[in-house]
């Protein structure tokens, strides 16, 4: 059973251009509008689910509440964002001056480079990344290069724009979303990341004609989903095992392709369709008895992972019989909810 709206194929859900303003008129020199104002006016921003970030007293870092994200510099003077449970980083491509920019939130710190670049890091709840890029002119690079801090053993791979940062094993241990870019009139601009070793660069193709600020991202984030469970309950009058899982706002990301458009769109389905699969048997314990109960399960899952775009929480419910028929067909009918074998 499946929470949420039905989107039929593969077919993007577009937002509504937005046209906005970033420059104030009060005076005859520009002003720039407070960080927190500019990113909220794009819809790819995550600003309204992001958690509140602090100083350390002590050392001057920023951390969110939990610390499991830090701000801070790193060996080579250059900012860097730190998981440190999670032994990954990603250093921003501005030097530490020792002064945060806490226009507009105090809760939203901003660094400044000599371009006049600003780069405003958001954290989820699940301790992923946005790196929200404010590119204010013309004059300003095209080009971003972000050092990855990953295990020696991992590599990283591209698929649909997306970048994975996968174990010896095949296994995803984190990754960075498709890259995307918004102009101050709402309008995509042409982005892609570039890699080389472990040093990622965002190239944003704006020209003397695109309408500043423009806003671009690295989104950098671990888990596909932010919850994976069990429960018991009585479906369609039987009673079953459930399997629910959520996706989280990078797996969001991922899974809908960001600005990668329609191959975005595909290659993330593709992903939560391997990797995400992959996530939640690791999760172990009665999530993955249940998951491996039957063939019907890894069928579900697939339906929600490749047919349902926008359906909000999956349910896979152990009772529903194993397809003889592949599940696509009559999906617009069932929605990953059959109750026979070979038919809608």
């Amino acid at each position: 059973m499946s929470k949420g709206i039905w989107h039929k194929g593969l077919g993007l859900m577009a937002a509504a251009a937005l046209t906005f303003t970033f420059w104030g008129s009060a005076s005859a020199e520009p002003q720039l509008q407070p960080i927190d104002a500019i990113l909220s006016e794009v819809p790819e921003v995550i600003l309204d689910e992001a958690v509140p970030l602090s100083i350390d007293s002590a050392t001057g870092d920023v951390w969110n509440d939990d610390r499991t994200v830090s701000i801070r510099e790193n060996p080579d003077g250059l900012l860097g964002v730190e998981m440190p449970e999670e032994a990954l980083g990603i250093s921003l491509p501005v030097e530490h001056s020792g002064k945060r920019d806490f226009r507009g939130s105090s809760e939203t710190p901003s660094w400044e480079d000599s371009d006049g670049v600003t780069f405003t890091p958001l954290v989820t709840p699940e301790g992923d990344v946005q790196i929200n890029t404010i590119i204010p002119d013309a004059d300003a690079p095209q080009r971003y290069a972000y050092d990855l801090s990953i295990p020696d053993y991992s590599s990283v791979e591209e698929t649909g724009g997306a970048l994975l940062f996968m174990d010896a094993g095949g296994n995803m241990i984190a990754g960075l979303a498709p890259a995307w870019a918004v102009d101050a009139a709402g309008q995509s601009i042409p982005t892609h990341f570039e890699i080389d070793g472990k040093t990622v660069t965002q190239v944003v193709e704006f020209t003397e004609d695109t309408q500043f600020p423009v806003v671009a991202d690295p989104f950098l984030g671990k888990n596909l989903f932010k919850s994976i469970g069990t429960k018991y309950g009585k479906y369609y009058g039987v009673y079953t095992n459930v399997v629910t899982l959520n996706l989280s706002t990078w797996g969001w990301a991922v899974y809908s392709g960001a600005g990668a458009g329609v191959g975005g769109l595909a290659a993330g389905q593709a992903i939560l369709n391997t990797n995400g699969w992959n996530e939640a048997l690791a999760k172990g314990g009665k999530v993955k008895t249940q998951l491996l109960s039957k063939k019907s399960m890894r069928q579900q899952f697939s339906c929600h992972a490749l047919g349902a775009i926008a359906a909000g929480t999956w349910e896979l419910e152990t009772f529903r019989v194993n397809r003889t028929s592949h599940w696509s067909y009559g999906s617009g009918i069932h929605r990953c909810n059959w109750t026979t074998a070979n038919k809608t």
